[in-house]
């Protein structure tokens, strides 16, 4: 990362607020966090509960603030529980449970619209606002 003085920034300008956090959000991406949402998860340090079939993934959630005059960083642990139920996985399921083909697209969108699922190839979350069958 490489820092360079373009202006001078009093603490109390909003602009410092916004490059402070610009500082954190990029020493995290540097030392090896992924974003999901709005927080930074270590991905290399994940724990698997096969048994639930979940995945736990340590993080941090940061904030930064002037606190009585003074720059400070609030840096909170987070995890994130994600299932490892895939949408496919559990379409299949459904439609195994359900022999009308109707009933089985009703029971999927009733479960499936309004989850957010996160994609492997990115890391990115999205939510299932409907499903174009």
């Amino acid at each position: 990362m490489r820092l360079r003085l373009a202006a001078k920034n009093s603490p109390d300008s909003p602009n410092f607020f916004h490059l402070a956090n610009l500082i954190v959000r990029k020493l995290l991406e540097l030392s090896g966090l992924r974003l999901i949402g709005r927080n930074y998860y270590q991905f290399d340090r994940k724990v698997d509960l096969e048994r639930y079939r979940l995945t736990l993934f340590p993080g941090f959630l940061t904030n930064v603030n002037i606190y009585e005059g003074s720059l400070m960083i609030n840096v909170d642990l987070s995890h994130k529980v994600l299932n490892k139920t895939t949408v496919f996985n559990r379409l299949q399921d459904i439609f195994t449970q359900f022999v009308d083909f109707k009933r089985a697209q009703d029971e999927a969108t009733k479960e499936l619209v309004g989850q957010i699922v996160l994609t492997t190839y990115n890391s990115k979350t999205y939510k299932i606002d409907e499903i174009a069958w």
